[in-house]
């Protein structure tokens, strides 16, 4: 008798604000794999594999793409690290008592000037995060405690008919958020999230599995399947699938341009590169 067929990868991925690119998270048989999105080819370079726990919504990319910032879980301990994308070799590492955060994301410093904030007030416990500031002008600041976060940052704002945050929700979990970004080059049209509240179904990343559609003039077109997806800097719409593909479509046909299949993604870890062990 064959063995059962493993369920397609979960996907979700976190764009560059200034490159075309996109740091991709996947799931598949209890271990995680982090690869790099190029936008303007639409070849995915695969990575670091991690047996263990990584929370995509609690990540970010730096703007030009090369520079990941991740919290994950290893043997029970929970932890902060930057890499290299898309390695998860640790330049700097701070570790956790809990997973109660919500993570955190790259900021751009001028010049002059820069601080730390929340879990990255102190120097790491491994490594040497001077560099980040010193040779990328980026300094790491705490996600504010809202849902979709990182979303949240790259434009995304909330729907005229989204549920307002109840006051005695701290954490912002109890609500069903709808979000909508409007495309970079057409304002007329958007991109609208529709969550459903925290979710054990199948496919779900941190118990969210929100479901995508698109608005213009009051029209709306539904995205099935789809189970990530935002806009490049160019308009296009990027789309993660419950079939385990990423995909680069055009908004206005809906025809895809480029797709990369994830489907038969099997774990194959790999030891990082020298470059990438350095700042």
């Amino acid at each position: 008798m064959a063995p059962p067929t493993p369920p397609p990868p979960r996907l979700y991925a976190i764009t560059a604000t200034a490159a075309p690119i996109a740091a991709v998270i996947a799931r598949t048989s209890g271990w995680f794999l982090v690869a790099r999105w190029h936008l303007d080819t639409g070849k995915v370079e695969p990575g670091a594999w991690l047996e263990g726990k990584l929370y995509p919504r609690r990540c970010d990319v730096s703007p030009d793409g090369k520079l990941l910032y991740y919290f994950a879980m290893k043997g029970g301990r929970p932890f902060h690290a930057v890499s290299w994308l898309p390695w998860l070799t640790a330049l700097a590492l701070w570790r956790d008592d809990s997973t109660y955060t919500r993570g955190g994301y790259f900021q751009h410093v001028p010049a002059r000037g820069g601080k730390r904030d929340g879990f990255l007030s102190m120097p790491p416990d491994q490594g040497d995060a001077a560099p980040l500031l010193e040779r990328h002008r980026l300094q790491l600041r705490s996600h504010d405690v809202v849902s979709y976060a990182v979303e949240r940052i790259r434009g995304w704002r909330e729907h005229e008919t989204c549920p307002p945050r109840a006051r005695t929700d701290s954490w912002d979990e109890r609500r069903a958020p709808i979000l909508y970004r409007p495309n970079p080059t057409d304002d007329a049209l958007r991109l609208v999230l529709t969550d459903v509240g925290i979710s054990r179904a199948v496919g779900n990343i941190e118990q969210r599995k929100p479901y995508y559609h698109l608005e213009r003039a009051g029209e709306v077109t539904a995205l099935p399947g789809v189970t990530w997806a935002d806009w490049d800097r160019r308009g296009r719409l990027l789309a993660a699938t419950d079939r385990g593909t990423l995909e680069i479509r055009n908004p206005d046909t809906g025809k895809t341009v480029a797709s990369h299949d994830l489907t038969d993604l099997r774990p194959d870890p790999q030891p990082s590169p020298p470059r990438v062990r350095k700042w």
